[in-house]
């Protein structure tokens, strides 16, 4: 099950708005194979763990633990202290350190971070800022709790990161 912590959005929301939130966030996410959505113009805090698929095409900031995959697209921005999924493709802006069996970073993908991941894969134009470590196999552990809130403000992405880049 997906959880979002916290939602924000412009406007200051209203603690039974917020719970309501919650509530259809983790109701439109079930059983393996589901695929969800942070939608583009919403700023999610929190905790991200569950199954399945999930879609990063707003702001995410916190922390993301995910049997299955990532995927931050062109208008994504995920800053983390660490992401771990089974595997991690990144069309968007990620401030992260990438722990995945597999990892893709597209012509449109920058990741300030390191990697550690069994697969790589990158497209002309990607940019990383860090390093990668090619392991013949890694340990997720993704079924643990991992612990309190990790959470990076987004005004800490590196110039050129910005919404709409």
């Amino acid at each position: 099950m997906i959880r979002v912590v916290k939602v924000t959005e412009s406007k200051r929301l209203s603690r039974s708005t917020r719970r309501s939130a919650r509530a259809r966030q983790e109701r439109s996410v079930g059983a393996n194979g589901e695929h969800s959505v942070l939608a583009d113009g919403h700023h999610y805090h929190g905790r991200l763990s569950g199954s399945g698929t999930v879609r990063v095409e707003g702001v995410f900031e916190g922390e993301i633990n995910l049997q299955g995959v990532l995927v931050v697209s062109e208008s994504g921005k995920v800053a983390c202290t660490q992401v771990r999924a089974q595997a991690i493709v990144v069309a968007g802006n990620v401030k992260a350190n990438l722990f995945a069996q597999r990892v893709e970073i597209r012509s449109t993908g920058r990741v300030w971070g390191d990697i550690e991941t069994v697969e790589f894969q990158t497209e002309d134009g990607a940019y990383l800022h860090g390093t990668i470590t090619l392991l013949e196999q890694i340990a997720l552990d993704l079924d643990a709790d991992r612990g309190a809130e990790l959470a990076i403000p987004v005004a800490d992405f590196p110039q050129g990161a910005e919404a709409g880049d």
